[in-house]
Parts: C-alpha cells; structure tokens; sequence
C-alpha cells in the first residue's frame, strides 16, 4: 500500500486501545485506466450511527485557509502567460496529533480468509 510505505497512514499494534477509538468507513476507488494512482481509498467521516455524531460534526472547523476561487479564476485571466502546477496528493501532507490519531483508524484486510480473526466479534 502506497500511504503505509510513504509514512501517511501507520500500522496500529491490535493491543493499542488508548483513548477514544474510532473506526472510519472506507471504501476503493480502483481507475485502471489512471496510470499513476490505479487504487484509491475514499474514507466516509460523514458516516455515523443512529444517535451518534459522526467524526465530521465533532471535528474543530477552523478558518478557510484556501484562497477564493472566484479571485484566483479572474486573476488567472489577467496574465497574458499563466503557469499551473498539479500539486500531488496536498491534503496527504496534514498531520494528526498522535492522541487524536486512534479517533481516525481504519480497517484495511488484505486478504479477508487470512484476517478473519481479526473481524469475529
């Protein structure tokens, strides 16, 4: 898996139960025809039990920090010559706290016969 070598997502021990503990849904998004990012993983912080808040309604919402897209877009057509930039995977590069880390887990099997023990309840 890309994100566990690159250093974004961690291997979590099975005994590490410390503090709040909460799984995200997930699911792939595979692109065959993409020829750099063929598989990627789509997690659903909207998601939420019955009576329960989900991650996103608990999570502090801080100021905007992207710039408004209607002044980029007229700035963008004054220039005679513009440049553009494809910034790979930029909201990869956030960083959790490491206490806030076990609020954002997820399960990833890779084969699921081989990992049933880890799924029984």
């Amino acid at each position: 898996m890309d994100q566990l070598h690159s250093g974004i997502i961690e291997k979590v021990p099975p005994k590490d139960e410390v503090g709040v503990i909460h799984y995200l849904p997930h699911h792939e998004v595979l692109t065959p025809s993409k020829s750099t990012t063929k598989l990627r993983i789509v997690y659903d912080a909207s998601a939420h039990h019955k009576g329960f808040k989900s991650l996103n309604e608990v999570l502090y919402q801080g100021s905007v920090m992207l710039p408004d897209l209607v002044g980029v877009i007229l700035r963008f057509r004054m220039m005679k010559i513009v440049i553009t930039a494809d910034i790979e995977k930029a909201f990869l590069q956030l960083e959790l706290q490491n206490e806030e880390r076990n609020c954002t887990r997820f399960l990833w099997l890779d084969d699921i016969d081989k990992d049933k023990e880890l799924i029984k309840n």
